[in-house]
């Protein structure tokens, strides 16, 4: 009886824990969250420590003690593995993974360890999850792969993620404030810092009225990514769009988000001359440059001026990505 009253104890104060994880209160939450890990150790049940475990590493990553946050998760994550319980293993795979990516600077570049390191953790535990048909986790570990391709310079690969995250939690009902956020960091990069400053102050106004903060950990980052949305707009305009997003609904923030990752992935319109267009046609046939030229009665030189331009035009480097781009823009039938 003592151990299962220990159990059901650790049980209710992990929960706690992570419910002051969620309003920012990170003093309570690891306070919390050592006391069920004292109570789980005198269980004596190797899963319920595991789980404290996590918690607590949870919690100091979100208060911003990376060290120890690391050494928790680390523990349980070998437990959750040795348990056969692949799921948390993935989770504590994720939160070691948002560590090694929220320690890594702004525009790391794709050279960066900690950035691979993360990459690499996210990816595994993706995988797991979408094998589980872990749906929380799917969207974990995507959030997290999208931040992580943000700081390596990729902003397509983000915004793609980013764009498939906001669209699925739109149809579910479901709010993504990270993922918010972190289209608003890609926004004020790509000359949209009107638009970033109101997803901020939108997210600002949201958080604020569930009596929210941001955790200890992710503070110093998001006030680098305002800085670069002041400097760019002045500190006028910058407060302007701030409040003015602040009276925005968050579900249209939200929907101001996702129309913005559309409209960024789509490809500018490709402008190919008659002549450019009827090589384009005879690109899958396998012809060589003489071979063409003789069917549209041109030289050869001429044609490979063509084929020069119809590359550059499609960012393309060979025949097989030229008829693979004119495919994906609706210049050819992929039949």
């Amino acid at each position: 009886m003592p151990g299962g009253l220990d159990e059901a104890r650790a049980s209710a104060l992990c929960k706690a824990a992570q419910l002051a994880v969620a309003h920012g209160d990170s003093v309570r939450a690891l306070r919390y969250a050592e006391q069920a890990l004292e109570l789980a150790g005198w269980s004596g049940n190797a899963l319920k420590y595991a789980n404290a475990a996590f918690v607590r590493g949870h919690c100091a990553g979100r208060a911003g003690q990376s060290g120890v946050a690391r050494h928790w998760l680390m523990l349980a994550r070998t437990a959750f593995h040795t348990a056969g319980a692949r799921s948390r293993s993935a989770g504590a795979d994720c939160l070691l993974a948002s560590i090694d990516a929220s320690e890594a600077p702004i525009d790391s570049g794709k050279g960066n360890d900690q950035l691979e390191e993360a990459a690499l953790r996210f990816d595994a535990a993706l995988a797991i999850f979408r094998e589980t048909n872990h749906k929380p986790g799917i969207a974990r570990s995507l959030g997290g792969r999208a931040y992580v391709a943000y700081k390596q310079g990729d902003w397509e690969f983000s915004l793609t993620i980013l764009h498939d995250l906001l669209r699925s939690s739109w149809d579910q009902g479901r709010i993504l404030i990270s993922s918010i956020e972190d289209v608003a960091d890609i926004a004020s990069r790509s000359g949209q810092s009107l638009l970033a400053a109101r997803l901020y102050g939108a997210v600002d106004a949201d958080r604020r009225s569930f009596g929210q903060i941001v955790p200890p950990a992710y503070q110093r980052e998001i006030e680098e990514e305002r800085a670069f949305i002041r400097s760019s707009l002045g500190e006028k305009a910058f407060l302007s769009a701030f409040e003015a997003g602040a009276e925005l609904s968050i579900e249209r923030a939200m929907m101001d988000a996702l129309a913005f990752a559309e409209r960024a992935l789509v490809p500018p319109p490709v402008h190919l001359t008659s002549r450019e267009q009827e090589i384009l046609a005879l690109l899958g046939e396998d012809l060589t440059a003489q071979e063409l030229a003789d069917q549209l009665f041109l030289d050869r030189r001429t044609v490979e001026t063509h084929l020069a331009n119809l590359y550059a035009k499609l960012g393309a480097h060979s025949r097989s990505e030229a008829v693979e781009a004119a495919v994906d823009r609706g210049l050819l039938s992929s039949d």
